[in-house]
């Protein structure tokens, strides 16, 4: 009935009632309890609003996160999770890696948090204007910004170079999916997977013309 309908609209507001729901082990398909799980294990990563917040001071602190952890997974050592993930990694200083691409939004908050300098070639960093919170991973749409589609591609170049390919002829700026796949198919296979640094420094160069509006 009509007050079914209305209950079904409603959405809980209670923190004890939000704590006995992340507690609940069931998988949905926002995929919550996963996600917190790994804030609490690895990442942190909370969104608080303290002191120096410019929207609701003191609405959302820390300390409600980590009530999560302890109430829905029994977890009481998120500090000590946080920093063995980034002593592991090397937190922002991954200048020991290679072949990672960081790409981000320059309007998405989560920037900051972010490789925004690249320490070298093969550590290669991409803002893409206007762009939020990993707006490129969405379904193509024909709204989407030339900057979004535009770094698109150049994560598709980039991989298929450091997969051992090379872009074919003709590959242009793309606007739907189909060309995106076809874009893809055009990719040529080269002979040693073991890619070169001219190799690597060609990609971003083909990278960079991308973002200046041209072709590859």
């Amino acid at each position: 009935d009509d007050d079914d309908d209305d209950d079904d609209d409603c959405v809980e507001i209670d923190w004890k009632g939000t704590l006995e729901e992340f507690s609940q082990p069931t998988v949905t398909d926002e995929g919550w309890r996963s996600w917190l799980w790994q804030t609490c294990t690895e990442v942190g990563f909370y969104q608080t609003c303290m002191e120096s917040c410019p929207y609701a001071s003191f609405y959302h602190m820390v300390d409600m996160d980590l009530e999560i952890c302890a109430v829905a997974y029994n977890i009481t050592n998120v500090p000590d999770n946080v920093q063995a993930t980034a002593d592991h990694y090397g937190d922002l200083n991954i200048a020991g890696g290679s072949r990672i691409i960081s790409v981000n939004g320059d309007v998405d908050p989560w920037s900051t948090l972010a490789i925004q300098e690249s320490p070298k070639q093969t550590l290669p960093v991409l803002m893409v204007e206007g762009a939020s919170h990993h707006f490129w991973t969405h379904k193509i749409q024909h709204t989407d910004s030339r900057e979004v589609m535009q770094a698109r591609e150049i994560i598709a170049l980039t991989v298929m170079f450091w997969l051992g390919n090379t872009p074919g002829d003709g590959i242009l700026m793309v606007d739907t999916d189909d060309a995106h796949a076809a874009m893809l198919e055009k990719v040529k296979p080269v002979d040693d997977a073991v890619m070169t640094n001219q190799q690597d420094d060609e990609v971003l160069q083909a990278s960079r013309q991308l973002l200046r509006g041209g072709g590859v």
